[in-house]
């Protein structure tokens, strides 16, 4: 009788990989490697994790960006109310002027993160693994809006 071959099970250690939760996953993104912006070049982390990494880091730098604006605009709308004087005629219309072009100001906002993760999805969708930190295009936004707000 023929002696069976046992089928040799071979798995590399990289590719079985735990699932655990991203939070954990960023804990050793920190430790391991240090600077979350050379997240891809770790060789502890799969492709896509990386990528996905990147593309929160980077979103969520787009969105404090506009955050600390818009906390600047209010400190400056308090600012301007208080400086009303009570004896001006229609010292509350112009509260209200100044509350709304903030109000204004901060559609605009909305408007252009909408518009940035829109570029960001519409480029990246069909071949993400082509884009690197250097080239992300959430990055390339971050540094034209680095340029235009003083």
């Amino acid at each position: 009788m023929p002696k069976k071959r046992q089928k040799r099970t071979h798995t590399p250690a990289v590719r079985n990989l735990p699932e655990l939760p991203p939070e954990l996953w960023e804990k050793i993104v920190e430790l391991a490697h240090g600077d979350p912006a050379d997240t891809p070049t770790l060789r502890l982390l799969g492709k896509s994790f990386s990528r996905d990494y990147l593309y929160r880091l980077l979103s969520e730098t787009v969105k404090k960006v506009f955050d600390r604006a818009h906390a600047e605009r209010m400190t400056e709308l308090a600012r301007e109310n208080a400086s009303i004087p009570d004896h001006v005629s229609h010292p509350d219309r112009r509260r209200r002027m100044n509350k709304a072009r903030l109000n204004g100001q901060h559609l605009g906002d909305l408007r252009m993160q909408t518009f940035i993760h829109n570029l960001s999805y519409v480029t990246t969708a069909a071949t993400p693994e082509l884009f690197t930190w250097a080239t992300h295009p959430l990055r390339l936004c971050l540094d034209a809006l680095a340029l235009t707000r003083v």
